[in-house]
């Protein structure tokens, strides 16, 4: 049985989380954006975990309105 309680490990999800955000370079984010708005399609690809949250970005570029292969 683990001695880490589930305060502790969502302590340390939210201080991971807040660390990637800090990371996230919004001209960059808004250049990719933008390049995702001009594009006719979009093409995703992924495996395992990694596969499965590019799943999840697709279905929500899907929402809208952006034709999405995965």
């Amino acid at each position: 049985m683990s001695t880490v309680s589930l305060t502790q490990r969502l302590q340390q999800v939210a201080r991971e989380l807040s660390h990637m955000a800090q990371a996230i370079n919004d001209e960059q984010l808004s250049q990719l954006a933008e390049a995702i708005n001009r594009t006719p399609r979009v093409f995703l690809s992924g495996q395992g975990r990694s596969g499965l949250m590019v799943k999840a970005i697709a279905i929500r570029l899907m929402h809208i309105g952006l034709a999405v292969y995965v």
